[in-house]
């Protein structure tokens, strides 16, 4: 049995506005596109930070290239189906970044690759992008593994964002790699580059906080960023 995760209050630093272990996030990617790794990461950290998660890979295509989305539920109460709202979204596929972009809830957050250049035309969500490619090209990727390896940006911003701990996230890769040293340490350097590449100005340091997970409703509030 699960243990109810704890409130937070104003007085924490966040708005009385934040969803606290209580959202949806959407991954828009290619189908065979190495995103499952990722994907699971996220989840098992997660779970691992003690937050009821569930998750959902919607396959309209079996056929490599086309694209295919990966729905993650954080839910405090541990409500399993998915939900309408999507309160994050990340696109990692031109194919779907339009439609990507026009499933977000108004007042949620649209993270994508900077390598995908397209016009984001909503004034009523945050959006931000992160280098992915530049990422993993000055990481010790393997080249022949650096466009499955570039979806652990994702993990790593997303983890700065709304608090994932790094130390959750390697336990999940130790246990997905079985504790082999080198894929291990291939994709956490890429998670732990993208997180430190998000420096994210808040009034409370919601990486560090245990069993939960943030998301503050509203642009320029939990995730204002420092240039």
């Amino acid at each position: 049995m699960t243990s109810a995760s704890p409130k937070v209050t104003e007085k924490d630093g966040l708005s009385a506005g934040a969803m606290v272990n209580d959202f949806s996030i959407t991954v828009g990617t290619m189908n065979g596109s190495g995103s499952q790794t990722s994907n699971l990461t996220i989840i098992r950290a997660l779970f691992k930070m003690g937050i009821p998660v569930s998750g959902k890979n919607v396959f309209p295509s079996n056929i490599q290239g086309l694209p295919t989305w990966y729905t993650i539920r954080v839910s405090k109460d541990g409500y399993l189906a998915r939900r309408d709202d999507q309160e994050i979204v990340i696109a990692m596929n031109p194919d779907s970044f339009g439609k990507d972009l026009a499933s977000v809830t108004p007042g949620g957050l649209f993270l994508y690759a900077d390598h995908l250049r397209f016009d984001v035309n909503r004034d009523d969500i945050r959006v931000d992008s992160f280098p992915a490619k530049d990422l993993v090209r000055k990481s010790d990727t393997p080249n022949n593994l650096r466009d499955y390896v570039a979806n652990m940006a994702y993990v790593g911003v997303l983890s700065e964002l709304i608090g994932i701990d790094l130390d959750a996230v390697y336990s999940a890769l130790d246990f997905h790699f079985d504790g082999k040293q080198k894929p291990i340490d291939i994709n956490f350097n890429v998670i732990r580059d993208a997180e430190r590449d998000r420096v994210v100005v808040c009034g409370v340091d919601a990486g560090r906080r245990r069993r939960q997970v943030v998301l503050a409703r509203g642009a320029g509030e939990r995730w204002a960023h420092e240039d």
